[in-house]
């Protein structure tokens, strides 16, 4: 780690020494080994040389044992300093003669030796020799030597290998510090030169070039790289300048670009607007009249006719119910393409429900000589959570088309559950008739919008071509699936699935407005239908009620007032919203019918004005919204405008007087005392100047809302607080405030959101005087009376 962080030269110098002086001391030490090594064998020679011969000599005395000749034999060894001690050994290794050196102790010690060896130990050198006589071994003479002279012989080697190793890596130091240079020098340079370049970013540094080898080579190629990087940074220099230039026209032409996508947007969002609208005004002016004609025709089948008059009238009826089944398809159709199409999922009774979709086809089935008949499986739970409206509009379109297209025979309905999932339940309906049936090649083409089985059904039977396509949308929003399975000439089974939630088994709670269902025919037998509910059939109300109808339209008008007439209630008519005002100033009602669309005050306006005369301490009077759009949320438009409940048209008879009676059941008492009543006309004091009062905050509402929606260039919010500020200025007494709103009205329509924002303290100012002097009047007209 230290060696890894040094500097270059440090590297160098190391690079240099070390491998060398490992290298001299490698030789050093390969050379002391051979020499001490031959050293150690010559010691071991000359003493095996001097055994011989002091054997030799020994030989007379071992064979007449003398031990005293062997002894003095041995005495001469002393002239050799290194000889420790002598050992002379008879035949039977009996010590013959012995001699020992000054400070040797005994030999009895020593390991028995081969006749003729050697052994070196760490302080000394034994070594044996036989002594023989004619061939005989007579004796072994052992010497020990010291090992002193190789003990100097190393330490004299040790000694100049230091000296040796200290001088050469003097001598090697000083020669690679000045040949060190040479290479470290150009490294260091290059390195400061990059150090410099990475820390001010300045590449205009250069390397100087002392030579052409590698580290030349080397320094070259980092000018060279820093000369590309210059003129890279000089062309990127170039490069932002002209892309800031191009951003900065980009730019201009994306604002200009972006502006015209913004109006193309409002554009946009204003045609699906106009489309929204279209479709509900398409639908509200053909379900008006139809409401008319069905209403109308139903009161002329309840009175005396000729049998020609009443097959004619029937089949006005019947055309006029087919129509608006044309119009409902395309109207489904369009808010699906939209994808505006939702699930209102509510708690239902599967069994009313199936009874409801049987029973709008029972006098068709009845009629053309068919046996209609409904089974439930056991199994399928009472109540279950989902859409029934969609549930009903599938089942009411398959039976509809069964019972069309088979002459004779029977159509028969079937609900089985396939499977519990979780909380959920999967059900199965199934639609089977008699009747034509479909070949194989048409089955896969039904379902597609406009299309059915062949032309000669268009023909003989009608339609759009939309009522399976339309079926097949809604049973997949409820998370199933729709087939078929047909033979030509043996009839049809269409069947389809639908995911509903699991409800319990109390009764649903079914909303006010429901019409009341009778019980369903027990399970295989034939469902039979009685004849179609007319204002006759509707007998005579428990207790007759005060209801206030505004409808623009006179043959609805009529057609409303007529049944709940006949059926006992008091009928006050209006034909717009500013006369149902004037109305509920001189009279007191226990419900009131508003049509949702009326010129100058429409239903919405006239429910939010009555809500805030309400709030200020009035009593609360049930509203019903009538209404002819088919759009998703219309009826939440009205229960957010202070409404109690919403019915659609054409507006059945009995739907009609169910939802009076209903609401109007549920109104308590008014409570007013007959001291705060009015002595001509019965009414609260408080009410007509709280009816001015409510009238003016809500002019003054519309207003703010009007100018934030300028402001925030929002146009259709702009455009319908336009329209709504139209028809509450209707309401104030003169000319002025109208005009105004009227003109204002114009601008907005127009675009001209800032025109009509400046012009917008001036018709606040109309309106505020307006108001005041109709409080004023209508305080006055009271205290005069009073």
């Amino acid at each position: 780690m230290v060696l890894r962080n040094s500097s270059i030269r440090q590297k160098l110098l190391f690079v240099a020494m070390v491998p060398g002086s490992v290298a001299l001391i490698l030789a050093c030490g390969v050379f002391i080994y051979y020499d001490l090594l031959s050293f150690r064998q010559g010691m071991v020679r000359n003493l095996q040389t001097l055994a011989r011969s002091t054997g030799i000599n020994s030989t007379a005395a071992l064979s007449f044992d003398d031990r005293l000749a062997g002894e003095e034999i041995l005495s001469a060894l002393s002239v050799e300093p290194h000889i420790r001690s002598a050992t002379i050994r008879d035949s039977v290794n009996r010590v013959f003669a012995r001699y020992q050196g000054w400070g040797s102790s005994g030999l009895s010690e020593h390991p028995p030796l081969p006749s003729s060896g050697h052994l070196f130990r760490d302080s000394d050198l034994l070594v044996s020799q036989a002594i023989t006589l004619d061939g005989q071994q007579i004796g072994t003479l052992t010497l020990r030597s010291d090992l002193e002279e190789l003990r100097r012989r190393e330490q004299g080697y040790l000694g100049l290998i230091l000296l040796v190793l200290a001088g050469s890596s003097l001598v090697a130091f000083v020669l690679s510090s000045g040949l060190v240079g040479i290479l470290s020098d150009p490294i260091l340079r290059l390195a400061s030169a990059a150090r410099s370049v990475s820390k001010d970013r300045d590449y205009t540094v250069r390397v100087e070039k002392y030579a052409d080898d590698e580290l030349g080579v080397m320094i070259g190629c980092f000018n060279d790289m820093l000369s590309q990087i210059q003129d890279r940074d000089l062309e990127r220099e170039r490069n932002r300048d002209d892309l800031e230039r191009a951003v900065t026209r980009r730019t201009a032409e994306l604002v200009g670009v972006n502006a015209e996508l913004q109006v193309s947007k409002r554009r946009a969002e204003e045609a699906a607007m106009a489309k929204s609208r279209f479709l509900a005004n398409m639908s509200h002016e053909i379900r008006t009249p139809m409401n008319g004609i069905l209403g109308m025709a139903e009161l002329v089948l309840d009175s005396d006719l000729t049998s020609e008059q009443r097959l004619y009238l029937t089949t006005l009826k019947d055309s006029a119910r087919s129509l608006l089944t044309v119009l409902n398809d395309i109207l489904d159709f369009s808010k699906i393409e939209v994808g505006k199409l939702t699930l209102l999922p509510t708690r239902f009774s599967v069994e009313q429900s199936l009874d409801a979709a049987v029973a709008t086809l029972g006098v068709t089935a009845r009629e053309k000589g068919l046996e209609l008949t409904t089974r439930i499986a056991p199994e399928v739970p009472r109540l279950v959570v989902g859409d029934s409206g969609r549930v009903h509009q599938v089942l009411l379109n398959l039976i509809s088309n069964a019972v069309k297209f088979t002459s004779l025979g029977k159509v028969s309905v079937s609900v089985g559950q396939v499977a519990e999932e979780g909380s959920d339940t999967i059900l199965k309906y199934s639609v089977a008739d008699t009747g034509i049936g479909i070949s194989p090649e048409q089955i896969d083409r039904i379902f597609d919008p406009f299309e059915q089985a062949d032309s000669s059904t268009t023909r003989n039977h009608g339609g759009t071509g939309l009522g399976l396509a339309i079926c097949q949308q809604l049973v997949e929003m409820m998370g199933g699936t729709i087939w078929v399975d047909s033979e030509p000439g043996r009839g049809s089974t269409f069947h389809f699935t639908v995911r509903l939630g699991q409800a319990g088994t109390e009764d649903p709670e079914q909303p006010d407005t429901e019409i009341a269902i009778r019980p369903s025919p027990r399970a295989g037998q034939s469902y039979t239908e009685s004849a179609p509910v007319t204002a006759a059939l509707l007998g005579t109300a428990e207790r007759s009620r005060r209801v206030l109808l505004a409808e623009d339209n006179p043959v609805n008008r009529e057609y409303m007032a007529r049944i709940l007439e006949r059926r006992g209630h008091k009928v006050t008519v209006v034909w717009d919203g500013y006369e149902a005002l004037v109305a509920l100033e001189r009279e007191v009602f226990d419900v009131a019918l508003l049509d949702v669309q009326m010129p100058r005050l429409d239903g919405l306006e006239t429910a939010k004005i009555l809500r805030r005369q309400e709030e200020a301490g009035g009593d609360h009077l049930p509203i019903i919204g009538m209404t002819s759009y088919s759009l998703e949320g219309e009826r939440a438009r009205c229960i957010e405008a202070g409404m109690d409940d919403q019915a659609p048209k054409p507006i059945e008879a009995r739907l009609l007087c169910e939802l009076v009676e209903s609401r109007a059941a549920a109104l308590r008492a008014r409570g007013t005392s007959p001291e705060s009543l009015d002595s001509d006309t019965g009414t609260s004091r408080d009410w007509h100047a709280g009816i001015s009062r409510s009238c003016l905050d809500r002019c003054g509402e519309l207003l703010t809302g009007l100018e934030e929606a300028m402001k925030t260039g929002d146009r259709i919010g702009s455009r319908r607080q336009a329209s709504q500020l139209v028809g509450a200025a209707a309401l104030l007494p003169g000319k002025e405030a109208l005009e105004a709103a009227s003109s204002l009205e114009s601008q907005v329509q127009r675009g001209l959101l800032e025109q009509a924002l400046e012009s917008l303290p001036n018709l606040r100012s109309d309106i505020d005087r307006s108001g005041q002097a109709w409080i004023t009047a209508r305080t006055a007209e009271i205290n005069f009376r009073g």
